[in-house]
């Protein structure tokens, strides 16, 4: 896969290496499935307890078939940061195993298989049960400097994630937050 950028002309991307014009189509990384006998949906396939290496494959195949060239693939933000996160940086969830790492590794190695390319999207999906997350001001951080800065640790996860991701071709865009919202106290 070649590295994707924006060309010249502002409103288009293209090959890095070849200037070949890309026109990005593809889907949300959200499908139904069974598994052991129970219908499950996809969208918190990337950090369940269950991890199902098989049906990402699978699914990323489909959307080759299907010509597609993108995929938005959602990663929860409670699953990844959980409670507690101490500050300033990000904290990610050691419960996962595979690891987020390990988890972003195998995506990134399906979609160079594939020839799909990833806009990877942190959602906010669940985030009512995570304190600092809301105490330490939401997706626009605590600028009294008082406790916990939520912008700090999206901002530590967003550079370890990009640290990870700095050489991987198949990356085609960061979401840095899926319909994030403003929180009552600033409208």
């Amino acid at each position: 896969m070649e590295f994707m950028k924006v060309s010249s002309d502002g409103w288009n991307f293209e090959e890095e290496g070849t200037g070949k014009r890309m026109v990005p189509f593809g889907a949300n990384f959200f499908f139904p499935y069974s598994k052991d006998g129970k219908n499950k949906k996809s969208l918190m396939i990337m950090t369940s307890p269950e991890w199902d290496c098989e049906e990402i494959r699978k699914a990323f195949h489909v959307a080759a078939e299907c010509r597609m060239n993108i995929m938005k693939v959602f990663f929860p933000l409670p699953a990844l940061l959980p409670d507690p996160q101490p500050g300033p940086g990000a904290v990610l969830n050691p419960d996962l195993v595979p690891s987020y790492p390990e988890r972003l590794a195998f995506l990134f190695q399906v979609a160079r298989e594939t020839g799909v390319y990833i806009s990877l999207s942190l959602a906010e999906w669940g985030m009512g049960g995570a304190k600092w997350f809301h105490d330490g001001g939401e997706f626009f951080g605590n600028p009294e400097g008082d406790g916990v800065d939520s912008f700090a640790i999206l901002r530590d996860f967003w550079r370890q994630t990009a640290e990870m991701l700095k050489d991987e071709p198949a990356l085609f865009s960061y979401n840095l937050a899926v319909e994030p919202k403003f929180p009552p106290k600033i409208i």
